[in-house]
């Protein structure tokens, strides 16, 4: 698998946090896997739900934080969204060396 990381901060008012093209492959992509760094969640990490595309955002599949999905559908351009329940925030201010968002795909 190949394993992109990322950090940083999301601006906005929206509850849903959506990546631009993390890959985009000659290739369809079968599999992926999203690992946030639970640090990030507040105020609590059950307050939010991660969905992956592989097809550019066109169908979004559920995802569990560190757990491989393979998709149902065809596609070669990898996208990831965050949605927090209203009053939760990411929070990926840099403060150490700790990768927040990891995604790995296959």
């Amino acid at each position: 698998m190949v394993e992109f990381e990322f950090s940083g901060e999301f601006l906005g008012g929206s509850t849903d946090y959506v990546s631009l093209t993390i890959a985009k492959n000659v290739v369809a992509i079968a599999r992926a896997k999203i690992t946030v760094n639970t640090a990030c969640l507040a105020p609590d990490p059950s307050n939010f739900t991660f969905t992956l595309s592989n097809d550019g955002g066109a169908t979004w599949e559920a995802a569990e934080n560190g757990v491989e999905h393979t998709f149902t559908s065809i596609g070669s351009d990898l996208r990831y969204k965050i949605t927090a329940i209203s009053g939760s925030v990411l929070s990926l201010k840099q403060s150490s060396g700790d990768s927040f968002i990891t995604v790995k795909y296959g």
